[in-house]
């Protein structure tokens, strides 16, 4: 086999757009020691190594064309120029014989099996600067086109301080270079905040309230016990448009808006609570609208458990009345995040009842990986809108292996990966696959708490 070989000198060229600094540490992971070039192509559709040649691009996202002098990439846009560029960086390999890192020579057009590639995560006090950098960078390189990011209490608001822990939450600057760097990969980043349950911006086992528990004359803004906005206020109505404002201002353009919406359990079996909540819904729908975007909520509170887990162990909130009054009313703009973490059949059921009832679908797996796989195939095999994988608060436990893994799974359409490890122990090849990805695109430099993907090898929650 031929391969160009990257040496000393090699001039490298981005398109305008991308952000050098990114790229600079990027190619320092994946080719350590060799002295780049670091230029500006002459088309946002354009990258290149060395002297390139470009090959035709047809129907893929991008063509790459590798000769012994350069390697030339072409894609239909930046992003996709993007997601090439990444491929090629992870097609470097060093030689055995002369140490020299090198890319094989060949002509690639690529493009994904499923559209739209998300992952979602959950920014907690936690959560360090540093980990975030580090999922967005490996989600850039597995060519997610999406990356949704969902401050638990972790985000400095101006319309009211109390919706961030003051000591702990990240300053918009900060966000702002999550942002940056998520686009300079190709990945447009898609703001949630919790419009319905989950009001407290924190997990229901640890009782704490980010706002109650800085402003207790505040609880007039919820229902009796804090879980859930009290949509029915018009108070609360606009200070939730000031958050959307806010949110999209901070996280650029884009197409999309995830408004949450799931497990509130005071809604009851009231249908009028229903049609309630689907006024509330639509409007916001039609001002989302007006920004050129969609929101996206998650699906359990249209499902019964009697309807759906004599086939599986769905995920099941909802009530009667209220389901049905959703299923009439509810705007078909919106879009259904369906997430199950234990549904390991497909096609999920609750994803073709969506679908069949006029809802664009989202298929959202967790971390198992024959749950993974069926929302996979699910959204594959049933042309569902798009897939997006869940981390919650294992974001930086086994859940970013799984992300990764599900990044290449979603381009190539098929679960059947690292075929040349043993099969008996699909988990440990995830787990090294994602060892690589992690030092490749955060290179530690020695630093024991940076490497990998826990601060620690030992100690309370790890194993």
């Amino acid at each position: 086999m031929d391969f160009f070989k990257l040496q000393n000198g090699c001039v490298i060229r981005v398109p305008a757009k991308a952000d050098k600094e990114l790229i600079q540490q990027l190619l320092h992971g994946y080719a350590y020691g060799v002295d780049f070039i670091l230029g500006t192509s002459d088309s946002e559709c354009e990258a290149s190594f060395g002297i390139p040649s470009y090959g035709q691009l047809t129907d893929g996202e991008y063509v790459i064309h590798t000769a012994h002098d350069g390697v030339g990439i072409k894609g239909k846009d930046f992003a996709c120029t993007m997601r090439g560029f990444t491929t090629v960086l992870n097609r470097i390999i060093q030689s055995r014989e002369d140490k020299q890192f090198q890319i094989p020579c060949g002509c690639i057009e690529d493009k994904p099996a499923v559209a739209f590639r998300s992952v979602h995560l959950c920014l907690f006090p936690e959560t360090t600067f540093e980990e975030v950098i580090k999922y967005i960078r490996s989600c850039g390189v597995e060519k997610y086109s999406h990356i949704v990011l969902e401050f638990w209490g972790a985000l400095q608001f101006d319309c009211l301080k109390e919706l961030g822990w003051q000591e702990h939450s990240f300053t918009k600057d900060q966000v702002r270079t999550f942002v940056r760097e998520a686009n300079s990969l190709g990945m447009e980043v898609i703001p949630m905040f919790n419009h319905l349950g989950h009001a407290a911006a924190g997990r229901d086992r640890n009782g704490k309230h980010v706002v109650l528990d800085q402003n207790p004359a505040l609880e007039y803004l919820f229902d009796f016990d804090g879980w859930v906005w009290d949509f029915k206020s018009e108070e609360v109505y606009q200070l939730l448009k000031k958050i959307r404002e806010e949110l999209m201002d901070l996280c650029g353009e884009g197409k999309y808006f995830h408004l949450g919406c799931d497990e509130a359990y005071t809604l009851h079996n009231n249908a009028e609570n229903g049609a309630a909540l689907c006024r509330y819904l639509n409007r916001i729908q039609e001002e989302l609208a007006e920004e050129g975007r969609q929101g996206i909520i998650w699906g359990d509170m249209m499902l019964l458990k009697e309807d759906y887990n004599p086939y599986g162990d769905y995920s099941c909130t909802g009530e009667p009345n209220v389901r049905k009054v959703m299923l009439e009313q509810l705007s078909r703009n919106l879009i259904i995040g369906d997430w199950h973490y234990r549904v390991t059949t497909a096609p999920w059921m609750s994803s073709l009842a969506f679908r069949d009832a006029g809802f664009k679908v989202i298929c959202c797996p967790w971390d198992n990986p024959e749950n993974q796989k069926a929302a996979i195939h699910t959204a594959v095999d049933q042309g569902m809108f798009g897939v997006m994988q869940t981390t919650w608060h294992t974001m930086f436990q086994d859940a970013y292996c799984h992300a990764l893994y599900m990044g290449e799974a979603l381009w190539k359409g098929t679960t059947e990966l690292y075929i040349g490890y043993s099969v008996h122990y699909p988990g440990k090849a995830i787990r090294m696959h994602a060892a690589k990805v992690a030092r490749k695109v955060c290179f530690p430099n020695g630093n024991y708490v940076n490497a990998g993907w826990s601060e620690k090898m030992m100690g309370p929650g790890l194993i």
